[in-house]
């Protein structure tokens, strides 16, 4: 996928949203309210935000491309207090998300195969080691998602389709999500303490479009420099 396609559409949901929750609970005075992070920071605390992070997360688990690091990330930074609720609802979103790719693989085959070959960033490289870890170590094999670059949506289809154990999957599956999750979270809520507040400062549209930039061009690295061992 074209760099500034994924660019674009990596912020028009969040976009939309953040604005939406601005208008409702601050008023039209949108651009003015932008401008400041306490506005980010409400937004991830609220019910609203912790729901977009859910939804987003079940969205990645089936086929959208962008992480829910993106978003805890972002949490990190903004939120001054530790927020265990945003990997708590990331899992959850997580394991709903799972679920019905599993489910997918199980019982639309056709659907499920079609649905992981275009997912942008991923390669038929990695469908490929996806699957010899899947047929060399079964359930087992998902241990390889955090580390490989591998997306768990993949991982998830191919374990439907290939009717592997749906408990031992989903309950690996899920935990090493969780903990991938919490690792990230904790990592940049700790980077925040020592450099937040210089980030703080500057706009929120600036924070936000940066991050995308840089997290689309790691993603970008991922699928083209990466190196999966695949036999």
């Amino acid at each position: 996928m074209n760099i500034l396609a994924a660019l674009a559409l990596t912020l028009i949901p969040i976009a939309i949203v953040f604005v939406t929750y601005l208008k409702v609970t601050r008023g039209m005075d949108t651009l003015r309210n932008l401008k400041h992070s306490e506005t980010l920071h409400d937004f991830l605390t609220s019910k609203r935000g912790l729901y977009f992070v859910m939804v987003w997360s079940v969205a990645e688990s089936l086929y959208w491309w962008v992480f829910p690091d993106y978003l805890m990330m972002l949490t990190g930074v903004y939120v001054r207090r530790f927020h265990p609720k945003i990997f708590i609802y990331a899992t959850i979103g997580t394991a709903i998300g799972g679920v019905g790719a599993y489910l997918t693989g199980r019982l639309r085959p056709l659907t499920s195969a079609a649905m992981i070959a275009h997912v942008p960033f991923v390669t038929g490289k990695m469908r490929l080691f996806a699957e010899q870890k899947m047929e060399e170590q079964g359930v087992v094999g998902v241990i390889h998602h955090p580390t490989s670059g591998v997306p768990f949506k993949v991982f998830a289809h191919l374990a439907g389709q290939r009717h592997l154990n749906f408990a031992g999957f989903i309950s690996l599956g899920i935990s090493l999500r969780a903990a991938r999750f919490i690792f990230t979270y904790v990592a940049t809520f700790s980077f925040a303490k020592l450099f937040g507040e210089r980030l703080r400062k500057l706009p929120v549209p600036l924070v936000l479009i940066s991050a995308t930039v840089i997290y689309t061009i790691a993603l970008t690295y991922v699928q083209k420099g990466r190196r999966l061992s695949i036999k």
